[in-house]
């Protein structure tokens, strides 16, 4: 029945003439990687029961040994070429944006227009902004600590069923998040969870501290309970909260069933306008947020001095920046001003790219 599935659609397909092929790559619970295939053509009606219209169909999963550019383009021949499409056709491939599937050198992409250069390649818009947040959340050792305590957060209540419960005893709202690489939307919900009950979880945490006779767990809670008061944990927590809300709205439009490639420009637009707009203004208002918070959680809203790690001297040529004395202006130059222009860096490359194909059409 599957088989006669895939024949029907490819029958459609061939009618339709020219069609777009979609893939995408993810490993399962087992740790082997897939390759998931999608075809999108436009029917023009010809056929007995299918309007005219755009249609997408799901092909297939593809077990892939490789991950490497050449492999997946030759299994996307092989797997066309079993259903009697001709690569001639191809009039789109979209993927996402890793190196494997865009580079311009051995890429799919640029493999298939080798061989079909009118195979016109779009980049998947919605995922890109799961890479720049990637980018940003690596871009300094405060973006990665920050992160690492979130996780911490969910993994020390979720661990056992007796510490969720003490968890859900004094968070009655918004329940902690796990990270996830590919879903960016579950960051936005992690951060969000704490910005809005960061009294709630830190309650939590001192409980749980304090009645737990597991001493790794004690341990854990205390540490936790003391980064949380930390005001640059503070600052971090309302700076991110706004910085990944805004990007995960425009995430957001750009799914829309509605979005065309034009409100698309124009919502990629707004996010790079309101990104610059932020890095001249945005520090100053994470600051009176997070002031808010350490008024809330009684701390001190100070920036404590990082004590400065001594470094090898070496009788070279190579002059090295003179470290910030003011921990204040330090944390704006070290976390703030380069998570904000790695964002920045990251999208107008990608809003060229969208540019380019709006300007084509």
């Amino acid at each position: 029945m599957g088989q006669a599935v895939l024949q029907e659609i490819a029958g459609i397909i061939k009618s339709a003439k020219y069609f777009a092929v979609i893939l995408d790559c993810t490993p399962d619970i087992s740790n082997q990687e897939q390759m998931s295939m999608v075809l999108k053509y436009v029917a023009d009606g010809s056929h007995s029961h299918v309007p005219a219209g755009v249609y997408e169909h799901f092909i297939k999963f593809i077990i892939v040994e490789s991950s490497t550019g050449e492999h997946l383009f030759n299994t996307l021949i092989q797997e066309l070429e079993m259903l009697g499409l001709d690569v001639g056709n191809i009039r789109g491939q979209g993927y996402d944006n890793g190196a494997n599937m865009k580079d311009h050198n051995s890429g799919v992409q640029a493999r298939l227009l080798e061989r079909n250069p009118r195979a016109f390649f779009t980049p998947c818009v919605c995922h890109n902004f799961n890479l720049v947040l990637g980018d940003m959340a690596k871009t300094c050792p405060d973006a990665m600590t920050f992160f690492g305590t979130l996780q911490r957060i969910y993994t020390l209540f979720a661990s056992s069923t007796k510490r969720w419960t003490v968890f859900k005893k004094h968070v009655t709202g918004l329940s902690v998040k796990p990270l996830s690489e590919t879903r960016w939307e579950c960051r936005m919900e992690s951060v969000k969870a704490v910005r809005y009950q960061a009294v709630e979880v830190c309650d939590a945490l001192e409980v749980l501290a304090e009645s737990t006779d597991d001493p790794q767990g004690k341990s854990d809670a205390e540490s936790l309970v003391s980064q949380m008061r930390d005001y640059r944990f503070l600052v971090a927590l309302a700076f991110w909260h706004s910085l990944v809300f805004q990007v995960n709205f425009v995430s957001k439009e750009l799914q829309s069933d509605t979005m065309d490639i034009v409100t698309g420009l124009t919502s990629f637009e707004s996010l790079l306008d309101w990104l610059k707009t932020y890095r001249e203004k945005g520090f100053e208002d994470a600051l009176i947020d997070a002031n808010e918070l350490a008024n809330e959680l009684e701390v001190e809203p100070v920036f404590k001095q990082k004590r400065t790690r001594k470094r090898k001297r070496t009788f070279t040529y190579e002059s090295s920046d003179a470290p910030i004395s003011d921990p204040k202006q330090e944390f704006r130059v070290n976390f703030f001003n380069q998570v904000v222009d790695k964002a920045l860096q990251s999208l107008q490359p990608r809003f060229r790219q969208l540019k380019e194909h709006y300007d084509i059409f």
